[in-house]
């Protein structure tokens, strides 16, 4: 693993905890990824929205799988928050930025978007369904984010908790994540994989401040606010 990799680990597990992240949860795997979508394909201009959803087949009592989307980077313009439906709630222009869980079948929030050229953000899914050792009924959760032009167009990525099934046709809940993804240009990228989270949160710790090696950008400005 090449420096850049450990500090982009590192520190979306950091900023994953310290965004009040629920990587303490006992029994809890986690993985990030870096979703990057190349909007210059879609219209230009003010009109868009980001669109994040959180569904599930059958909502939990206590969640067993749990989202948060944060460190948006862009050099279009996020305006207000337009709508939310279930638990989804949060705001991506602040470090927190958006959380929901299973415990609701179908979450959502959008947020309206001015689209420029690209949209990258981090998305990190934990709890009890994920990653090795998951335990757990199957819930049938999926994570979907998606970014709307003023028209018809859009791009994004899914993230399909435990799609796999066995010979029978039964869903496994074996921990994986199917990742797929709608329009060009669109590239999930796995930053982290379940590994000893404090081990990580430490080494994060001490990387904190080489914090411009994190982003593999190009030349971007950062991303604009209301």
């Amino acid at each position: 693993m090449n420096l850049r990799k450990i500090v982009t680990t590192a520190l979306a597990v950091v900023l994953f905890v310290a965004a009040g992240g629920h990587l303490r949860q006992a029994h809890a795997g986690l993985v990030i990824y870096e979703i990057m979508v190349d909007t210059s394909g879609l219209i230009a201009g003010p009109g868009g929205q980001v669109d994040i959803q959180l569904t599930s087949n059958v909502s939990q009592t206590s969640p067993t799988v749990l989202a948060q989307v944060n460190q948006t980077s862009t050099d279009g313009t996020l305006g207000s928050v337009t709508s939310t439906s279930g638990n989804a709630m949060g705001d991506l222009t602040t470090p927190v930025g958006v959380t929901t869980d299973n415990t609701e079948s179908a979450n959502a929030l959008q947020q309206s978007f001015t689209v420029a050229s690209f949209f990258d953000v981090f998305v990190a899914l934990s709890g009890s369904e994920i990653g090795p050792g998951a335990t757990g009924s199957f819930s049938g959760s999926v994570f979907s984010l998606s970014v709307h032009d003023s028209g018809s167009n859009s791009a994004g990525a899914t993230l399909t908790v435990n799609p796999n099934v066995d010979s029978d046709g039964k869903p496994i809940v074996d921990g994986t994540v199917g990742i797929t993804t709608s329009g060009p240009n669109v590239q999930v990228i796995p930053v982290l994989s379940v590994p000893e989270p404090s081990g990580v949160v430490l080494m994060g710790l001490g990387l904190a401040g080489v914090v411009g090696l994190v982003r593999r950008r190009r030349s971007r400005d950062c991303v604009h606010l209301r």
